[in-house]
């Protein structure tokens, strides 16, 4: 059984701690309520991030939530969680409030959806980052751990299917200190000049998304290896793979191919200039519908292979924070989601279900 937070009830300014949503190497992301203050008025939602408590005086922790409350306050974009508070709690610490939305990450939708979503639809999210990233470009910020657990889609009823982008904790912002620490992002979406610690811009994010494009468009990892070391080496010194490699039953155009080699390309400047720029490419390049499978029939093969993202799990986990020589970033062990019980759990309880069917007839067989 999973023992409550006891953190849960606790009140911050007029905010009611109510459900612990995630929980990571920096801090714990809680769920919480204003109570209205008449029968007209709603209650109010917002997400509360609070330093973990063994944090509390260790001087690299604190510093890594100051710099994200000092990105987070220069970031104002519908395309980007946005920051309502922060401060310290006499008993529970250091704090950021942001705005509650519903949803879940686009990590979730690859593991919950066997198939490539439609390329319309994979379009409008694509521009929607884009439009994000150009924003904070324009500032000077690049995210640098751009990943499909830092991309939040909206509930399917919100207007737009809106994107937003969170947890800019290990950003790279001219007005803010750097973090000391050699290797900063997630292994399996870092460019090469980042695993290198050199200077970045914003070419390191078009890079990072377009490892999540791949995985988006193949629903298959760009390098498939699972150790932080081996994954970092591959975007060092190994050709990307064609999409063609990893799905051989797609026909591919070759004007898609030729732009995912210019987005991956090891060096920053070969590939798209900017945000904008990829955007127009990407526009020009992918085909309205689905990519034709070999046969002529259109669609994706459904089922797994070793290389399945259903099946890809990184196996690096957050070190300990006085040692930032290898700071991964948060990896949450639960996700910031609120989907349904049923849409996560649909498929084992089925098949529970059919199995005690069949033990039942068995049963019923051998008394008659």
């Amino acid at each position: 059984m999973t023992v409550e937070d006891p953190r849960i009830g606790e009140q911050i300014q007029d905010y009611r701690l109510e459900k612990r949503l995630a929980s990571g190497g920096m801090g714990t992301i809680f769920l919480a309520q204003r109570a209205p203050n008449s029968g007209s008025e709603r209650s109010i939602l917002r997400v509360f991030k609070l330093l973990r408590p063994e944090l509390a005086n260790d001087e690299q922790g604190i510093h890594l939530f100051r710099r994200e409350v000092q990105i987070l306050q220069q970031l104002h974009h519908p395309n980007i969680v946005q920051l309502e508070d922060h401060g310290i709690h006499d008993t529970m610490g250091r704090y950021i409030c942001m705005e509650y939305i519903t949803g879940h990450t686009l990590k979730t939708h690859l593991r919950r959806n066997p198939n490539p979503p439609k390329h319309a639809l994979v379009v409008r999210w694509i521009q929607q980052i884009c439009e994000a990233l150009s924003y904070c470009h324009q500032k000077q910020i690049v995210h640098r751990d751009l990943k499909p657990e830092n991309i939040f889609l909206q509930a399917p009823d919100t207007p737009a299917e809106m994107l937003k982008l969170f947890d800019f904790g290990i950003a790279s912002c001219p007005n803010v200190d750097e973090i000391p620490a050699r290797h900063v992002g997630t292994p399996r979406y870092m460019p090469p000049e980042q695993i290198r610690s050199e200077p970045v811009d914003g070419r390191a994010d078009l890079y990072a998304l377009g490892v999540i494009l791949y995985e988006l468009l193949t629903h298959r990892p760009l390098f498939a290896e699972k150790n932080s070391e081996r994954l970092r080496q591959a975007h060092l010194n190994q050709a990307p793979p064609t999409l063609g490699e990893r799905r051989p039953d797609l026909v591919i155009p070759d004007s898609v191919e030729s732009m995912f080699q210019q987005l991956l390309a090891k060096s920053p400047d070969e590939r798209p200039a900017n945000a904008q720029a990829f955007v127009a490419l990407w526009k020009e390049c992918l085909p309205p519908e689905p990519f034709e499978r070999r046969g002529g029939k259109m669609g994706f093969v459904v089922g797994q292979d070793s290389a399945d993202l259903s099946s890809m799990e990184d196996v690096d986990t957050p070190p300990p924070i006085e040692n930032l020589d290898n700071f991964d970033g948060d990896e949450w062990d639960e996700e910031f989601h609120s989907g349904s019980f049923w849409q996560t759990y649909k498929w084992p309880l089925m098949f529970l279900l059919l199995a005690l069917v069949g033990l039942v007839a068995v049963v019923w067989g051998m008394r008659s």
